[in-house]
């Protein structure tokens, strides 16, 4: 029978950034015991173990749990923890409900709190033990919802994406080379009445990484630019509206500076619309804008595109009495910051080869 880990719960550590309030835990394990020649003991466990119907809470939020789901198993190849080594094979995570939140000062509930470094002088305690060597079979996350609220936009942003799917194979860690991987979801936006929803975009990654560098390709398809509007408000007075696909790849390197590529963009906004002002006058409109075969390189901050078309664009220019064109409101300004408080940055360059 399951064990209900209702009874055993008031016994964990108050520390702890994430506790269980709900499980139920089932085992089928092997246990061996036995001596090398050298007399170094050697304790190995296999079998399976799974723990259905769980959640975890954060630390000061007992009444909402920050990750819940339905059943998570787990198949134990080789664990000998006195040789500091774990071999898994299949890991399955199912109905995974993932409740992620920014608060408005900026801290996210499933980031633990950073610990106290140590007083200046004190001496971290001496590690003699070798590293710990991990390595799963297979990694899968099916059927998952992750929701995410971010009070630290104004208006605050709230998007979903379900199903969440995740294939991991031949996990190793330390990583040894770049594992392969493939995510799947489909995004909409939350607390949106059902009669002005719209249809949810999809996202696809594929590709491998490691702890050090990533490569994959990346097909994003119908994302509303509705939804990204908290975001967009940082820098835009007007509401921009629309719908984009894209597809590209992208290569990660890990170093001082991130080196961040994008290569072989090919993408598409179609509809799209600035809306300004409480009468949601619309002084901008373009049937569609497509990009084809650009690049990106972040670390550069250079842009690359071979091809811009544009299709039946719209532009209905205003100016008020005191001079001002409709256009120069659109954008946010910020206060210029204090130049010896700041390093310029390089500018960034673009080139264009064809535009239609």
């Amino acid at each position: 029978a399951d064990l209900d880990l209702a009874p055993w719960l008031p016994y964990m550590p108050v520390a702890l950034p994430f506790k269980p309030s709900r499980g139920k835990l089932a085992t089928q394990l092997q246990l061996q015991f036995s001596l090398a020649a050298d007399g170094t003991p050697r304790v190995s466990l296999r079998g399976k173990a799974s723990l259905a119907d769980a959640a975890l809470v954060a630390a000061g939020n007992a009444n909402t749990p920050a990750v819940a789901w339905q059943r998570l198993d787990v198949a134990l190849a080789d664990v000998q923890p006195l040789a500091r080594k774990i071999a898994l094979g299949d890991v399955t995570l199912a109905g995974a409900q993932i409740d992620a939140r920014r608060s408005a000062d900026g801290r996210i509930n499933l980031v633990p709190a950073a610990t106290p470094s140590p007083a200046p002088g004190a001496s971290a305690p001496a590690n003699n033990n070798a590293a710990w060597q991990i390595s799963v079979a297979k990694v899968a996350l099916t059927q998952a919802r992750i929701d995410w609220r971010d009070a630290g936009t104004r208006p605050a942003a709230a998007l979903r994406a379900e199903p969440v799917e995740l294939q991991v194979s031949a996990l190793r860690w330390p990583f040894a080379a770049p594992v392969p991987f493939k995510l799947s979801a489909r995004l909409n936006a939350l607390d949106t009445p059902s009669s002005t929803a719209a249809e949810p975009a999809t996202l696809t990654l594929e590709g491998s990484a490691s702890d050090r560098a990533a490569d994959a390709r990346v097909d994003l398809q119908a994302l509303e630019l509705a939804w990204l509007q908290p975001y967009l408000a940082a820098s835009l007075a007007a509401r921009l509206e629309g719908r984009v696909s894209a597809k590209a790849t992208l290569a990660w390197t890990a170093s001082e500076t991130a080196q961040i590529k994008l290569g072989e963009v090919s993408a598409q906004l179609d509809q799209a619309k600035l809306v300004d002002g409480p009468k949601g006058r619309t002084p901008l409109t373009v049937g569609s804008i497509a990009l084809g075969d650009a690049s990106v390189d972040l670390a550069a901050r250079q842009v690359n595109v071979d091809t811009l078309k544009i299709e039946r664009p719209s532009l209905a220019l205003t100016r008020d009495a005191q001079g001002r064109w409709n256009f120069e409101q659109w954008a946010r300004t910020e206060k210029t910051p204090d130049a010896r408080n700041t390093q310029t940055a390089a500018p960034w360059t673009v080139k264009l080869g064809e535009l239609q």
